[in-house]
């Protein structure tokens, strides 16, 4: 054998070459299955090797073909579905698969013999074995011709005589009966004449035909007699309508208009009364005679035409705050007629699609309110009354909320109570207290009777423009602004009962009040053991139910605490006497109630003094004065946020206190704080002799530049500084000109 390594094949490998090739070396020609030898091509050795055996499929589990794809070729010119194109391979292929999936496999011209076959058994079945059904064709049967006897039981019909009786004058031996009544519908003997069949079976059609007609007229009898009787229905409905048309139109007319003019001139309340009750009487009556036919034959516009010219007359002699409920009660007893409860303005219509289309027309009874109740009302409001009295007002709108249109309602409350409302919580100067008197109203007592009449972003204290949202501004100017010395601001007990209110008011006494206690403890504070003045102290302790204590504690630990300690080391470090030193410890301590002193950090404090009290008598006095060791300055952890709010609540204070040496006469405004922010920071306010579009209040120019230009134009509007926007020149947004580098950053602004 010649063991020099295999030469490239110059031809492709094959069954014939590789027999040949076996045979002349005198060898058994090898398989895929015998394993790896020398007389394999290098592929077959290479799937030898990967687990591939013959006979086997394709893959890892064995589940690829077996055998290569044949390639069937259709005739010239023969497009796809002409000819079966799955090869003997593939439907061999097809069934090994099915074989091992444990299935039946179902060739598809076997399937299609079968559906051949089944289609040919029932249509046999349907045909039926007989030679005259056959011939009809399967589904369809012979038309069954009726008896003479059948059509007059079934249709209640005379048969006429001429079908009764059949000559025969065509012969030539003369007239001759072919049949009767009894043999009409009957087949013929199969020895008669060929003509007989013939003219029985067209007399049959006939009578049948005949039979038909008589039918479809007997229908036709049956549908006029029900239009009949439905149209006579109609003319007695019709007839009865117009009676009660008559009717309605004669109580209408019964109704008598006044003579409006005359009326006018002369009448008096007492007469305008009586007439109103004859008016409403009538009106009532047409009312309850006619209720169901109010909207069908639109009896609003003729009780709006009744009643406007004495409504027209009440308008101009009533006086809302005065009579607030002198009409209302005729409207309420012609609710029905005029309409009141129709529903709401906001009614949109739909069209046939389903889909809206325009809004609801105005009704009479809301065109006679909006005309002549509506300006009367504004008119009103606008000119007499006070926002601060809601008493007046309150009254007049619960006493005609019954009868007022929804959009009505909405416009006296939004466009004419809630304007007002506004500019007294504008005008509203919470810290303005002198000599201990209030210079206006406290809101609660005008705002709160309101609450339920405003729209639900009036009531959201996180909104941009409601009223509570404006009320938050209120306090938080005059929180950072208050002077503790007058104590606890009035009505904020109120305040703490509106739940929607409850967390924001919570939230702007701790991030502005509780700085301001803060900063007034260290202006106003001082510790003389000698001759000691607490008043800061309890002017502070009268805030403390509206912080927890641990939030309150930290004003005393940053503001209380540090003077306390210093004083105790000034007075340890020279020659004290420790017993008065005791009491004045244990005085102090009793100055604050025990929920205070029970606050970690308080004890803490409190701690602090009672061992430098014992280190004191531990050095002794020679030692004391040299090793005692002073307090911090302040607290070891100050409160976050607290002295830079306190900073800035004392920029405020002394901006005020500025102001006030320099005009006592005079109260201090937001001008004047502004100016001495502006001349603190060195920045100029110069006014533009401009007016804001919308208050018409005067425009200012905030900047830092020595020429004028720049900066941001800024209007006050109570004690609210409003900045106009950068990017957007009509809006306008309010700003906190006391955070500090703010004012600054909005005049240096491009």
């Amino acid at each position: 054998m010649d063991n020099s390594p295999p030469s490239k094949r110059s031809s492709p490998f094959n069954t014939t070459n590789f027999s040949k090739r076996a045979k002349h070396n005198h060898e058994p020609t090898p398989s895929l299955d015998s394993g790896p030898s020398t007389g394999m091509t290098f592929a077959q050795k290479m799937m030898a090797k990967m687990g591939y055996q013959k006979g086997a499929g394709l893959g890892k589990e064995g589940t690829g073909i077996v055998a290569p794809i044949e390639v069937k070729l259709r005739p010239q010119g023969a497009g796809v579905g002409t000819v079966n194109e799955k090869t003997a391979q593939a439907k061999a292929e097809e069934k090994r698969r099915a074989e091992q999936k444990g299935e039946v496999y179902e060739d598809s011209s076997e399937e299609e013999r079968a559906a051949r076959k089944k289609r040919k058994e029932v249509a046999k079945a349907v045909g039926g074995a007989g030679s005259k059904t056959s011939a009809v064709g399967p589904g369809r049967s012979k038309k069954k011709i009726r008896t003479v006897a059948e059509i007059e039981k079934e249709e209640g019909l005379e048969v006429p005589n001429v079908f009764k009786s059949l000559i025969d004058h065509t012969g030539a031996a003369g007239p001759k009966l072919l049949t009767s009544t009894a043999g009409l519908m009957t087949p013929t003997a199969a020895g008669t004449s060929s003509e007989e069949p013939k003219i029985a079976t067209y007399a049959r059609r006939e009578l049948d035909a005949f039979a038909s007609a008589w039918h479809e007229l007997q229908e036709r009898k049956e549908t006029s007699t029900v239009l009949s009787q439905r149209l006579q229905e109609e003319i007695e409905q019709q007839a009865a309508e117009m009676l009660n048309l008559k009717t309605i139109a004669e109580a209408v007319n019964s109704i008598t208009v006044l003579d409006v003019p005359s009326v006018m001139s002369e009448v008096s309340a007492e007469e305008l009364d009586e007439q109103l009750e004859s008016l409403t009487s009538r009106l009532e009556e047409v009312q309850l005679r006619f209720a169901q036919d109010i909207e069908r034959f639109d009896l609003y516009d003729v009780a709006v035409a009744a009643i406007q010219p004495l409504f027209k007359k009440f308008i101009s002699l009533w006086h809302p705050f005065e009579e607030p409920l002198r009409f209302v009660p005729y409207l309420v007893r012609l609710r029905a007629i005029l309409g009141i409860s129709q529903g709401s303005d906001d009614t949109v219509l739909v069209d046939e699609h389903g889909l809206p289309g325009r809004q609801k027309l105005c009704s009479p009874y809301e065109s006679l309110i909006y005309s002549h109740w509506l300006p009367k009302v504004r008119t009103v409001v606008v000119n007499d009354w006070d926002a601060t009295d809601p008493t007046p007002m309150l009254t007049l709108m619960s006493g005609w909320k019954e009868v007022l249109p929804a959009l009505a309602y909405d416009i006296v409350v939004n466009q004419l109570v809630v304007p007002k409302l506004s500019a007294a919580i504008q005008a509203w100067q919470p810290h303005a207290v002198r000599a201990g008197r209030r210079t206006s109203a406290e809101p609660h007592t005008w705002l709160f009777p309101w609450l339920e009449h405003l729209d639900e972003y009036h009531l959201d204290p996180k909104s941009s423009n409601g009223l509570l949202a404006e009320v938050k501004r209120r306090f938080r100017t005059a929180f950072s602004n208050w002077d503790p010395a007058k104590g606890v601001m009035e009505g904020l007990d109120s305040w703490q009962e509106v739940k929607a209110f409850r967390g924001e008011l919570k939230h702007t006494l701790e991030l502005n009040l509780l700085p301001r206690l803060a900063q007034y403890l260290h202006a106003r504070f001082d510790v003389n053991p000698a001759k000691q003045d607490i008043t800061p102290i309890e002017n502070i302790l009268k805030w403390k139910s509206f912080f927890s204590s641990e939030k309150f504690g930290r004003v005393l630990v940053d503001a209380f605490f540090p003077k306390w300690l210093n004083v105790l080391h000034l007075w340890l470090t020279s020659e004290p006497s420790y017993e008065e030193i005791g009491e004045w410890y244990s005085w102090w301590q009793s100055q604050f109630p025990d929920e205070i002193n029970g606050v970690p950090a308080i004890a803490a404090e409190w701690e602090k003094g009672l061992t430098m009290m014992n280190k004191a008598i531990d050095l002794g006095p020679d030692r004391v004065k040299t090793d005692l060791a002073a307090p911090l300055a302040g607290p070891a952890r100050p409160v976050v946020g607290l002295r830079s709010h306190a900073a800035k609540a004392a920029k405020v204070e002394e901006a005020r206190t500025a102001a006030a040496k320099e005009a006592p006469a005079e109260d201090i405004t937001l001008r004047d704080i502004m100016e001495d922010l502006c001349e603190k920071e060195g920045l100029m306010m110069i006014p533009l002799r401009k007016a804001h579009p919308e208050t018409g209040l005067p425009l200012m120019r905030v900047t830092a530049s020595a020429t004028g230009s720049g900066g941001v134009v800024i209007y006050m509007k109570g004690d609210v500084v409003y900045a106009q926007s950068k990017k957007n020149k009509s809006a306008w947004e309010p700003v906190d000109v006391f955070d500090e580098g703010a004012l600054t950053g909005l005049a240096e602004a491009r």
